[in-house]
Formats: structure tokens, sequence, C-alpha cells
């Protein structure tokens, strides 16, 4: 399974707010991302969903998968 698929399938959630923020951001800028943006979304989707949930309704997705990358390299 390639990494656009897998991100697909992790981007549908429990929690409504996530389906509808993940889901909004799926639509619209995902197609923008590098791979390696991509990854660090990847890792991202791999909280659980009230902790997900509580980072972003304070935060920007693309801020936190930007943060994401930094902290890798």
């Amino acid at each position: 399974m390639n990494i656009d698929h897998v991100i697909r399938y992790k981007s549908r959630r429990g929690l409504l707010e996530l389906d509808l923020v993940l889901g909004d951001f799926y639509e619209n800028e995902y197609e923008s991302l590098s791979l390696i943006e991509k990854n660090a979304l990847l890792k991202i989707l791999k909280k659980q969903d009230n902790d997900l949930w509580n980072i972003l309704s304070t935060r920007n997705l693309r801020e936190l998968i930007k943060e994401e990358v930094s902290d890798d390299k």
C-alpha cells in the first residue's frame, strides 16, 4: 500500500471533528505536500484521537507538519 492510501485511511478517525479537519486538509492541501511532509503527517496521525484533537484545536495542521519535519532534521 502506498503512503497516499495509508494517510487517507488513517485520516478517517473516531471523532467527527477530526474527520472534518483531516478530510478538509486531505481534499484541499494534501497534494501539495512533499514526500518528507507526507511522512511527517503519517507520524502525526499515529497519535490517539483525543491527543490529536487537543493539538489541532489550537494549531494549524500545516504548521504542525512543518514543525515535525524540522524536528526530524
